[in-house]
């Protein structure tokens, strides 16, 4: 479980906008603190198994609006949102990530 005190890294949450043709057409930027760590060998074996590539957890306050089309931002890391995972009293949301290269 995280405690604010860990938080020690700075992300921003990249919110799609979508357009009418539902295209992608920007993104809105949120800045947040979270606690990251890179998944362990037996995460990553069992993520190739189901379908993507695990790399890191990420953890954030709650935040009730993030999908899973969302993307974080680390850096010059782009990582991609495989799924959020609140906790059952809605303190912390869990980001299981993805890494992808940077969109330029």
């Amino acid at each position: 479980m995280p405690m604010a005190g860990r938080m020690r890294e700075s992300i921003t949450l990249l919110e799609p906008i979508y357009n009418d043709r539902h295209e992608e057409s920007g993104t809105v930027e949120h800045p947040v603190r979270a606690e990251i760590r890179a998944a362990r060998g037996n995460e990553i074996l069992e993520a190739m198994q189901v379908n993507a590539y695990l790399t890191h957890r990420c953890w954030i306050r709650w935040r009730p609006e993030i999908k899973a089309d969302w993307r974080v931002r680390w850096g010059d890391r782009e990582l991609a949102i495989d799924v959020p995972i609140p906790d059952r009293k809605r303190r912390w949301i869990e980001l299981r990530l993805v890494e992808r290269e940077p969109v330029t």
